[in-house]
């Protein structure tokens, strides 16, 4: 990939998770002072618009994850990568400390690789 390819991919990333974040709050203040939601319940943080935009936020990062995890560049990153980020998620699932969730997704990617499964 090229330094310019780079840098647009990296802007369009930020520009879109700023517009999603900016559209969520914007939205947010709209039905606020509109009173009910789209649903018609009444609450703001029930309307599917509310909902939308929270669900899209965490679907941008998973995605972000998911593609860091798999490639490196334009090439498979190795079962190694897999396995350690597979085993930090495992940990942080298992409510383990953030620092104990990533130690452990680093020494199973070192195990990993020491085996020859790079």
């Amino acid at each position: 990939m090229t330094t310019a390819g780079f840098l647009l991919a990296a802007s369009a990333l930020a520009v879109g998770t700023f517009l999603i974040r900016i559209l969520g709050v914007r939205l947010g203040a709209l039905m606020r002072t509109r009173g009910s939601g789209a649903s018609g319940s009444g609450s703001p943080e029930d309307s599917p618009v509310r909902v939308w935009f929270d669900r899209s936020a965490t679907v941008l990062i998973a995605a972000v994850c998911v593609t860091s995890t798999l490639y490196d560049g334009q090439d498979f990153a190795g079962w190694a990568r897999v396995l350690g980020v597979g085993a930090g998620a495992l940990a942080a699932v298992c409510r383990v400390p953030l620092l104990g969730s990533v130690g452990i997704g680093m020494a199973v990617c070192a195990g990993a690789r020491l085996l020859g499964l790079a």
